[in-house]
């Protein structure tokens, strides 16, 4: 039987690894694995890392890092293991600050990009964005109340579909050393001809550091990073849709993990230049 792989990167943040996990596992309905990679942590979440692995219900798979190797290059080593990378259900990475409060949100997921051919990500509507944004474009199909995101997407909590993973393979190293990676997720299926949205009908929370909130102060701080670096955004964006860079790039100093490669390696094209590599 296929199981979803679910993925989260995680570093010192024990308290609301937990609360992460007990909704995972407690609105989590189709089998499915978790995935850790622990980007070297300090000895208490190591200690419990150690016992969750040993004692959930559910197959769990840790993997210690001996430094700090940074989100992107660890989710992509999770990827590299996630045994629904490969089949037809793609693969769920959750930021380990992430509280999902909908019931079978996953199955929700599943049926979504089944019923709707044209997406490629879904994530969960973190940030109560208004349709007032010209971004943004509401489309129902089969019951599901979605919202098309056309600029920047967040990642908080992303469904990375079949498609998603046979296509565009990975996150990009370099566009998350710059702290934002999950945004580059948007683009690149444009640039593929498909969609990246939010679902309206699954919920989360986020606990930030020192505060528990619905996204408004997270939301204030993004709006301000985004307008700070949307000059660079907007290079990358237009590189991408007019073909110059490749939707499944790989910067060339950041090794594949091993047995990982891209459904087209033709497509690997230097961050720098735009040229092949």
């Amino acid at each position: 039987m296929d199981r979803l792989s679910i993925i989260i990167v995680h570093h010192n943040r024990i308290h609301y690894l937990k609360a992460a996990l007990c909704s995972i596992l407690q609105n989590t309905l189709s089998p499915f694995e978790i995935l850790i990679y622990d980007n070297n942590s300090d000895y208490p979440d190591k200690r419990f890392l150690h016992r969750f692995e040993k004692e959930a219900k559910v197959p769990v798979k840790v993997f210690y890092g001996e430094e700090n190797i940074g989100v992107w290059k660890a989710s992509n080593i999770l990827l590299s293991h996630a045994v629904s990378r490969t089949n037809s259900l793609g693969v769920v990475k959750f930021d380990n600050d992430v509280i999902i409060h909908t019931k079978g949100w996953d199955l929700k997921w599943i049926q979504v990009a089944r019923d709707v051919p044209q997406v490629g990500v879904i994530g969960a509507n973190a940030e109560e964005i208004s349709r007032k944004n010209s971004h943004i474009t509401p489309y129902s199909a089969k019951g599901h109340r979605l919202l098309i995101n056309k600029d920047y997407g967040t990642g908080v909590a992303v469904y990375l579909t079949n498609w998603f993973c046979q296509n565009l393979g990975y996150y990009e190293e370099c566009f998350g050393k710059m702290g934002h990676g999950d945004k580059s997720i948007e683009v690149r299926c444009r640039a593929k001809g498909k969609w990246f949205v939010y679902d309206e009908d699954v919920r989360v929370d986020r606990e930030m550091p020192g505060r528990k909130d619905y996204y408004g102060g997270y939301r204030r701080w993004k709006n301000q990073y985004v307008k700070n670096n949307r000059k660079i955004f907007e290079i990358f964006k237009h590189e991408y849709l007019s073909g110059k860079r490749s939707p499944a790039i790989w910067y060339a100093k950041y090794p594949h993990p091993e047995g990982v490669q891209f459904a087209d390696p033709k497509s690997l094209v230097n961050w720098e230049t735009g040229m092949p590599l």
